[in-house]
């Protein structure tokens, strides 16, 4: 196992399938700035490696803030991501467990993760 927290726990291979399948999300949907609601929850990792991947700018936002600071930091994403637990985010989990084909972008410096 490569993350343990209580029940939850992910293997390497999980990690690297969940990733592979919210990169390929990412760039099916040309998202290029994602906010991640996230806690403790292993996607996290998935999620961030994805976004590396596909050449997305995250922005990390704690589950625990108030919700207008939430609101005001997730405005400018082009999607909003969670695990699960708020309303108007999308599924991480759903997306993460989904199969997907992944081609690995060309990677140039017309992505905003690269100016």
């Amino acid at each position: 196992m490569i993350y343990t927290n209580g029940s939850e726990r992910i293997s390497a291979e999980e990690l690297l399938r969940y990733s592979e399948n919210i990169a390929a999300y990412l760039l099916e949907n040309n998202i290029r700035t994602a906010a991640l609601i996230t806690g403790k929850s292993p996607l996290v990792f998935a999620a961030i490696k994805a976004c590396l991947t596909a050449g997305t700018c995250y922005i990390p936002v704690d589950e625990n803030m108030p919700a207008e600071r939430r609101s005001l930091i997730t405005g400018g994403a082009d999607a909003v991501f969670c695990d699960g637990k708020y309303s108007g985010a999308e599924d991480l989990r759903r997306i993460a467990e989904r199969d997907r084909i992944f081609t690995p972008p060309v990677i140039g410096s017309d992505l905003p993760a690269y100016r």
